[in-house]
């Protein structure tokens, strides 16, 4: 998919293989709002946008790509899983702008440095999300980090390549404590959402039935 700037791209229900890119952005002033979209096995990178391009995703699964996200605007992340990305980190954000991480879970990106998280400029929040490594070699950067409530450093127990959890996972029911799983299956446990990108309000869109 390659898209070029000045313009709002709203993807929803797709699923992107192979090739260099997943997504692509040239230009500037180009808002991306992604949901329940799974990027895998590009290349190089799964979306990489130029610019001040803001970039939003929901319920998504950007997995064994090259490196995950690169984006030079402002990000926003929530009930994403962002996992085992070998070439470079799971999220980098260069641009002095605010980035926001809830709900989601980074694990096993970056198979030199095992960086999860670069943070060149501007500030990034996380929050209730499963960052390996975090505090430590997880997140890196000259960036600003500002870490709140619920934010673990453990395996996240996948249980199989597409990424669901196992029940034993410390992710299931750890995700803002005022959101619930809407369908169960996908959602584990209790009602409280898990992390990831089969939690929260939205995930009926992976199958279940409603709680």
């Amino acid at each position: 998919y390659f898209q070029l700037g000045n313009s709002n791209v709203s993807i929803e229900r797709s699923n992107f293989n192979g090739g260099s890119f997943g997504l692509l952005g040239i230009g500037t002033n180009s808002n991306f709002d992604l949901e329940h979209t799974i990027f895998q096995d590009a290349s190089i990178g799964a979306i990489q946008l130029s610019g001040n391009s803001e970039l939003e995703i929901r319920s998504s699964i950007i997995a064994n790509n090259g490196f995950g996200i690169r984006n030079g605007g402002s990000s926003s992340f929530d009930h994403c899983t962002i996992a085992f990305n070998s070439q470079g980190p799971g999220i980098s954000t260069s641009g002095n702008f605010f980035n926001i991480i809830t709900n989601s879970i980074l694990w096993g990106n970056n198979s030199i440095g095992f960086s999860q998280i670069e943070n060149s400029a501007g500030v990034t929040t996380i929050a209730y999300s499963d960052c390996q490594g975090f505090g430590e070699y997880g997140n890196v950067g000259a960036g600003v980090y500002s870490e709140g409530q619920g934010v673990i450093n453990l395996d996240p127990l996948f249980a199989d390549d597409s990424l669901h959890l196992n029940i034993y996972s410390p992710c299931v029911d750890a995700g803002e404590p005022w959101s619930e799983d809407a369908h169960m299956p996908s959602g584990l446990g209790g009602v409280r959402a898990d992390m990831g990108a089969y939690g929260g309000a939205l995930n009926p869109y992976w199958g279940g039935q409603p709680v």
